[in-house]
């Protein structure tokens, strides 16, 4: 019997303000973290705001359309593997109950203090 390991791409996306991708789908379940700015994801479940911290969770063949907000943003992706147990029902956008600790995580000063902190 072949057992396939689930395997994880990521990659972030930049996007104008202001841009669209058209109606479309996607062959994998993927996450998408809303890293900076937002937009609008439509679909039959809705029209959600997706903004900064928000974790956008996607089962594969998820029709959906994106409209980008005024600013530029920027979407950290997670392409899961072929193996993920997500069912057509999975799909979900997730909000922090603190989005601002999310946007520290991005700030390089962040970074900076904190490592200093371990030494």
């Amino acid at each position: 019997m072949l057992t396939m390991t689930p395997t994880l791409r990521t990659f972030v996306t930049q996007h104008a303000a202001g841009a669209r991708a058209t109606l479309h789908r996607h062959s994998a379940p993927y996450l998408a973290l809303v890293l900076e700015g937002g937009y609008e994801e439509c679909s039959v479940d809705g029209v959600w705001r997706c903004e900064p911290g928000d974790l956008v969770v996607h089962p594969a063949l998820h029709l959906h359309l994106n409209r980008f907000s005024q600013r530029r943003s920027r979407v950290l992706n997670v392409v899961l593997g072929a193996r993920s147990r997500m069912t057509s029902a999975s799909y979900e956008v997730l909000r922090p109950r603190n989005p601002d600790a999310i946007r520290r995580l991005q700030s390089p000063r962040y970074w900076h203090v904190q490592l200093d902190h371990g030494r």
